[in-house]
């Protein structure tokens, strides 16, 4: 693989959360949660997605604990993705089925923006489209600083 996806987690030992930052983010979410995500309680265990799904959506980790888990099963390239990082968004941005794994590891809550209430958004409120697109692209820029760290993983 090739794509990695997310922000942060890799458990690399350094901060790469995404959303705990600025306040503008943080109005970014009020929004977002407001007007275009749905707030989903996932239990440990619980699978989000599996590979060659529809890439239909973007998930923000508002608590617990989530992995993401290549194709192949291999658990020891996994990424890990704690409060305030965000997964999912390569595969839905690049049109591309699902190319792994996501998993509940711990309990808690992600936002879930779905491709038709971004889609409204880029109609509705471009200006706020453009400011998460650029929060998009600081996670995958993180997560592939993460990923290369690690060594060789492709995920979404």
């Amino acid at each position: 693989g090739g794509s990695g996806s997310g922000s942060g987690g890799a458990q690399a030992g350094r901060d790469t959360s995404v959303l705990d930052t600025p306040e503008s983010v943080r109005e970014l979410l009020v929004i977002l949660e407001r007007e275009f995500t749905s707030r989903r309680t996932v239990s440990a265990g619980e699978w989000l997605y599996s590979p060659d799904q529809e890439a239909d959506s973007i998930y923000f980790v508002l608590s617990g604990e989530y992995e993401l888990i290549p194709a192949s099963g291999d658990v020891q390239q996994r990424l890990t993705y704690l409060p305030g990082c965000i997964f999912g968004q390569v595969n839905f941005s690049l049109r591309q089925r699902r190319d792994c794994t996501a998993r509940c590891a711990v309990a808690g809550q992600v936002y879930v923006l779905q491709r038709t209430d971004f889609e409204r958004m880029k109609r509705t409120q471009p200006e706020l489209s453009i400011v998460l697109q650029q929060i998009l692209l600081k996670a995958v820029c993180l997560t592939v600083t993460t990923s290369l760290s690690a060594g060789p993983l492709g995920t979404d």
